[in-house]
This record gives structure tokens, C-alpha cells and sequence, in this order.
């Protein structure tokens, strides 16, 4: 993060927290931006910035250092725990030939599709042709990945499954 970058952060700060650093002149505020910068150096400019914006929706006091970089962890890993249900729910197929086959693809990437989004539901309709395909396996792999995602809702991560 680049102390212009951060310069931007606190004029926003200095807008929606009125009392932020009133008192302070131009070269303290460049100061006060630099370390800011300094201390934030490390992170992405994306998350930071999302970070930022969500603690002035629910917050009446200004952050601190602390709370940003607490901020953006918990995104990264909440990040970290969707890809690892991806992987749980074994996403990464291998080239496949078989019509159920294709079609437990397509359920699954209407998965991790609602889980990247966190849709609140998830609607998987049979597509066209199902009749073409083994039913019965294919719903099967379906409930298997349903019996996954209320894992991971009984965890917490996830809204809800229908």
C-alpha cells in the first residue's frame, strides 16, 4: 500500500468520521499517511480498501491499525475455508466422458458457484436431457454434495441448503 493510496483512505476517514485527525496540519496528516502506509505495507490495496469501507458502515469510531489488519485475515481466511470446501466437495474434476458425469459437473460448479456468492440457496434444476443420463447416480452425487454443504452450514459457513 503506497502512502498516496493511504492519503486517499484517511481524506475519506477524515469525511465520514468528522472529529479524525481535525486538528492535524499537512505535514502531520502526510505523516500520519505514511505510517499508515507503512504499517499496512504488506496487504492487498483491494482488501485493505474493503476492509476500510465495511468498518465505517458498522463502526462510529475510526480503526486502528489492529482492526484493518484483523479485518483483512478474517477475509483471507474465509477465503482459505471456500477454497478448502471446493476441494472437499472434490470440484476439481478430472476429463470425463460419461453423460452423469458431465452432469455432476454441471450441479457442481452451480455449487461453488452459490457458495463464492454466498447465494442463500441453492436451485439446481435437471438440465433438458436428463432423461439421457442414469438418474438414480447422478442424484445420488447430488445429495452427496448437499450432505456436504449442511456440513459446512452446521459450521457456520454457509447459509442455507435446499
Amino acid at each position: 500500500m503506497s502512502k498516496k493510496e493511504m492519503q486517499k483512505f484517511l481524506a475519506i476517514m477524515q469525511l465520514n468520521y468528522t472529529n479524525f485527525h481535525k486538528e492535524k496540519n499537512a505535514a502531520e496528516l502526510e505523516r500520519i499517511a505514511e505510517l499508515w502506509a507503512n504499517m499496512l505495507a504488506d496487504l492487498d490495496v483491494v482488501e485493505v480498501k474493503q476492509a476500510f469501507y465495511d468498518h465505517m458502515k458498522t463502526s462510529a469510531f475510526p480503526p486502528t491499525f489492529a482492526d484493518i489488519i484483523d479485518a483483512v485475515k478474517a477475509s483471507q481466511s474465509r477465503q482459505r475455508q471456500i477454497a478448502r470446501d471446493a476441494q472437499t466437495l472434490k470440484l476439481v474434476q478430472p476429463v470425463v466422458h460419461s453423460a452423469e458425469q458431465l452432469e455432476l459437473n454441471r450441479v457442481m460448479r452451480i455449487v461453488v458457484k452459490s457458495v463464492m456468492e454466498h447465494t442463500t440457496t441453492i436451485d439446481i434444476q435437471p438440465p433438458p436431457d436428463f432423461d439421457l443420463i442414469d438418474r438414480a447416480w447422478v442424484e445420488r452425487k447430488i445429495d452427496e454434495a448437499k450432505n456436504v454443504l449442511r456440513a459446512i452450514e452446521l459450521e457456520g459457513r454457509y447459509s442455507k441448503i435446499s
